[in-house]
């Protein structure tokens, strides 16, 4: 009777082991800084040279904000002349602010003004943990008050993310009506979908109930709950025009996930791009003349639209 009372309590801490590990591995990823994200960015030919040489001849201001969370966050903001439009890059999960550099020529050429920065505890910005767009969203929301108090009330500003950058744009939208248009790359509709979704791919563990006691321990750790983190809820209720771009060979986050947000959002202009062939957070790098082309077509519907 005892033994089975101790293999009992093994089995009790050993899945409690397992679900505290997967919420840390949620809440603390290991994130690179900037020198080694730009070495790797560099090396596998995501930021060609020539990209990266032109965002080197640029103008930059060096920018430090206060999140209302109570941490810094830092970002690079880079004029265009006497432009009144601004786009924002948020970046994906364990990357920083180099990895917007290769979408910065493209929208350079279009007049915007650029605005890249570093996600809590990603890059050189503060804070102790990730949420998946659930805070994030709120800094960006203070980055476009930065944005308005440079460039005037009512200026145009544009958002543009990958991945988590995606997901965060997206969620944004709900608490900000001041975004003109929103470009997600790549985004996940749904943060509970997603992890059920990286728990049966990469780790094998469908059947064991992690989720809800790892949310537990999230909600306690950091105040993240995974259940409010839903992009796909966000957008059903917004008019803003969206442009989902997603690689048909995504293995990180499928393509569906786009397409279910495509059809969920039924107010305002829509747009969906599947690039044919490409890996997660890869479309601009695999088709770079096709990005430029259909975001040109997607800016300028909107455009329209708004005269």
């Amino acid at each position: 009777m005892y033994g089975f009372i101790f293999f009992i309590i093994v089995l009790l801490g050993a899945y409690l082991a397992i679900c505290w590990h997967f919420s840390s591995t949620l809440l603390f990823p290991k994130v690179s800084d900037h020198e080694l994200a730009l070495a790797s960015e560099l090396e596998k030919g995501r930021i060609e040279n020539q990209y990266y040489s032109y965002f080197l001849s640029l103008q930059k201001e060096t920018v430090a904000i206060k999140s209302d969370h109570g941490y810094d966050l830092h970002g690079l903001w880079i004029p265009n002349q006497d432009s009144d439009k601004t786009i924002v890059f948020c970046h994906g999960i364990t990357w920083n602010l180099i990895g917007a550099i290769k979408y910065t020529e493209i929208f350079w050429n279009m007049g915007f003004n650029l605005l890249i920065y570093d996600h809590r505890k990603h890059g050189k910005s503060g804070g102790k943990s990730t949420t998946y767009g659930l805070f994030e969203k709120d800094d960006l929301k203070a980055w476009l008050d930065w944005i308005e108090l440079k460039k005037g009330k009512g200026t145009y500003i544009a958002t543009h993310g990958e991945s988590l950058g995606a997901a965060t744009v997206l969620q944004h939208l709900g608490i900000d009506s001041r975004v003109k248009f929103c470009v997600a790359d790549c985004p996940y509709s749904d943060l509970k979908e997603i992890l059920r979704y990286t728990l049966q791919m990469e780790h094998h563990l469908k059947k064991l109930p992690i989720l809800p006691v790892a949310n537990l321990f999230t909600k306690l750790r950091a105040g993240l709950s995974i259940n409010e983190v839903s992009p796909i809820e966000t957008i059903r209720k917004v008019q803003t025009p969206i442009f989902w771009i997603h690689g048909t060979e995504d293995r990180k986050v499928p393509s569906q996930m786009s397409v279910d947000m495509y059809e969920a959002k039924t107010q305002g202009i829509k747009k969906l791009w599947l690039v044919t062939g490409a890996r997660h957070a890869s479309a601009c790098v695999m088709d770079r003349q096709g990005y430029t082309e259909q975001i040109e077509a997607f800016i300028q519907e909107v455009d329209h639209e708004n005269h």
